[in-house]
């Protein structure tokens, strides 16, 4: 990991990438407000947690401080195909760069990761990744936006995921929406940026798969399909349903769920569209 950088002084396409972020501060830190003042009764004892992004947003110059005193960050990556991509990443608050720069640095490693498994290239030649300003986490096209780690961590408790595949799910949200069939790439992407093959038995990382009893579902269920049919079918079954572009927070789709069976060699089809069945969100 690249230590943290000083001033930076950026490209053409990484200043473009920070002017298209600032130019949409106002509307940005107004969705993050409504957003955070709906949710904030629904999560008692997190009141203070909340309180805190709230008052940061409220501060009408909070746009003019990031862009002023350089709380952002940038890098490039080449994607797929020689493609130079982006990476900027803007916080509110100068304690938060350190942070913002390891969870860049985290988004740029999966990148490849991501293009390789999913044989196409990253929807945008722009990521950007709004750091420290929500509680929880989202993504989707090639925007990021991202709770802090301390803020995080300070509230984590069982079943709540590690920090980092955090990054990497909501980067793979760039080519599926639909949450389970994302999860199996979260764990497949932060697997691989442990150094770990694309094999499932060397893999440490499962959510709670292991612990799972009776019938898997979701993601353990795609989990099960992955043994069963290996990468390289997988990996076809992946590439097709990222062409149908299952919707989040929808049930998936018969086609999509066939998309596996398909990969599925003839012994197989039966225990994989069974398998599939049971994925539903």
């Amino acid at each position: 990991m690249p230590p943290v950088p000083g001033a930076q002084t950026p490209t053409a396409q990484e200043q473009a990438a920070l002017n298209g972020v600032t130019a949409q501060f106002r509307n940005s830190f107004a969705n993050f407000l409504a957003c955070l003042t709906e949710s904030r009764p629904k999560n008692p004892g997190m009141e203070a947690l909340y309180d805190a992004k709230i008052a940061a947003l409220q501060d009408p110059e909070l746009g003019s401080k990031i862009v002023n005193n350089k709380w952002w960050l940038v890098d490039t990556a080449t994607g797929a195909g020689g493609r130079a991509i982006a990476f900027v990443a803007v916080y509110p608050n100068p304690a938060m760069r350190a942070e913002a720069w390891y969870a860049l640095q985290v988004a740029k490693l999966s990148l490849p990761l991501l293009e390789e498994f999913m044989g196409a290239q990253f929807p945008s030649t722009v990521i950007t990744v709004h750091y420290g300003f929500m509680m929880g986490s989202s993504g989707g096209g090639g925007g990021l936006i991202l709770e802090d780690k301390t803020t995080y961590m300070g509230r984590w408790k069982p079943p709540m995921m590690p920090y980092d595949p955090v990054i990497c799910h909501e980067l793979s949200h760039a080519y599926i929406g639909h949450e389970g069939l994302n999860q199996f790439l979260e764990i497949y992407v932060y697997n691989r940026l442990l150094g770990h093959t694309p094999a499932f038995a060397d893999w440490v990382y499962l959510r709670d798969y292991k612990t799972l009893t009776g019938v898997k579902t979701g993601y353990a269920a795609i989990l099960d399909v992955f043994k069963a049919i290996g990468l390289e079918a997988t990996q076809r079954a992946y590439r097709a349903v990222y062409q149908l572009k299952p919707p989040y927070g929808q049930v998936l789709p018969e086609n999509c769920k066939q998309a596996f069976v398909d990969q599925a060699p003839e012994a197989l089809k039966t225990a994989v569209r069974n398998m599939m069945a049971n994925v539903t969100y």
